[in-house]
This record gives C-alpha cells, sequence and structure tokens, in this order.
C-alpha cells in the first residue's frame, strides 16, 4: 500500500491544480498561495522552517 502512495506522489510530480512553475523565474505570492492550500508548500524555499521563522521574529519585535 504505501509503495502505491509513494508510486502516486512520484507520478503526481508537482503537478498543482491552477499552479504552474515557469522554473527561470520565481513564483508569484499568488502561486505560492495557492501551493499552500493544496498542500504542496515550498520547504525547501521560501517556505522553509528557517525563514517562517524569521519572519515570526520580525513580526513579534
Amino acid at each position: 500500500m504505501i509503495d502505491h502512495l509513494i508510486k502516486g506522489t512520484v507520478e503526481y510530480g508537482g503537478k498543482i491544480p491552477g499552479v504552474s512553475f515557469d522554473q527561470s523565474s520565481p513564483p508569484t505570492d499568488e502561486e505560492r498561495m495557492r501551493a499552500w492550500e493544496v498542500g504542496h508548500p515550498d520547504y525547501l524555499g521560501a517556505d522553509a522552517y528557517s525563514n517562517i521563522q524569521k519572519a515570526i521574529d520580525h513580526a513579534l519585535e
């Protein structure tokens, strides 16, 4: 069962309904928001924990 889920995830790739990423430019704020809404945040880029923590720390200053 897990193999099937992993295979489905790999086949799904990064296809997010309503969001297309052009590799030559970073995603817009709207594209990032849509990705979050469907459960696909960019954990290795702008949505990485360290960046989120910096934003929280800045907001609390």
